[in-house]
């Protein structure tokens, strides 16, 4: 088992690497014009986007750079661009008169998915936004004066003029607007446990968990029923840290 021991210990040690290189350099893009998330610049779009698919490093880079800005904030105004509503698993007039009187409670992350946990201004009556950016999928803060890009999903502007802007470029993203996670968002009940809690279920749990399956290694780690956050970049990386081969 010397295979799984050195898979376990490399998974862990590249997702916090990674996580720590995209922190710093997510840290570098606060322009003018507002924090997009991921950065990366594109001849396509005119922005800054990230050319893969997001994966756990990312998005919990995301999570973190995010959620200082929007927790405890309350949403005074949410709009839809009707050339994107289509992109809303939730008919898109709801969705709109819903989201203002809310506070963001918390900002999470589930495998694929940043969850956005928000409830009355005045408490109660939990929901969450959840936002699984699949290829296309980024996140702009800016001020509301900052031109709006033409990319544009929905904007949810939160107390002191700030709004939060979600953007897809090839509409992939999957939105939800959730009252039971497990209910109404495919797969969700399925997920296994997160990649970077890999070190603390230790070896033994991580074995009893491998028996359940009968993929090759590279299919394995971007099971998310066996591992939430893993895809097809990472998956290579932790296997060539290990020194396994994927079949």
């Amino acid at each position: 088992m010397l295979g799984l021991d050195r898979l376990l210990a490399k998974a862990a040690r590249e997702l916090r690497s990674i996580l720590q290189s995209l922190l710093g350099l997510l840290g570098e893009f606060l322009e003018p014009h507002g924090l997009w998330l991921p950065p990366q610049s594109s001849s396509q779009t005119g922005g800054r986007y990230l050319g893969s698919m997001p994966e756990l490093p990312e998005l919990e880079a995301l999570r973190i750079r995010l959620a200082p800005r929007l927790e405890g904030r309350l949403i005074t105004a949410a709009t839809v661009n009707p050339k994107k509503a289509h992109m809303l698993r939730y008919p898109v007039e709801h969705f709109a008169n819903e989201l203002p009187a809310r506070r963001i409670v918390s900002l999470s992350r589930r495998g694929k998915h940043l969850v956005f946990a928000t409830e009355l201004g005045g408490g109660g009556s939990d929901r969450w936004l959840v936002i699984n950016p699949m290829l296309g999928g980024r996140f702009q803060m800016a001020d509301g004066e900052v031109p709006v890009p033409a990319t544009e999903v929905f904007t949810i502007r939160i107390e002191g003029r700030q709004e939060l802007r979600y953007l897809d470029f090839r509409d992939m993203g999957r939105i939800y607007w959730a009252t039971d996670l497990a209910r109404e968002i495919p797969g969700w009940g399925e997920l296994g446990p997160e990649a970077d809690s890999v070190p603390a279920m230790g070896i033994d749990v991580f074995r009893k968990s491998l028996r359940r399956f009968r993929d090759e290694l590279k299919d394995l780690l971007r099971n998310q029923e066996f591992l939430a956050g893993i895809g097809n970049a990472y998956s290579d990386e932790i296997l060539f840290e290990a020194r396994l081969l994927p079949l």
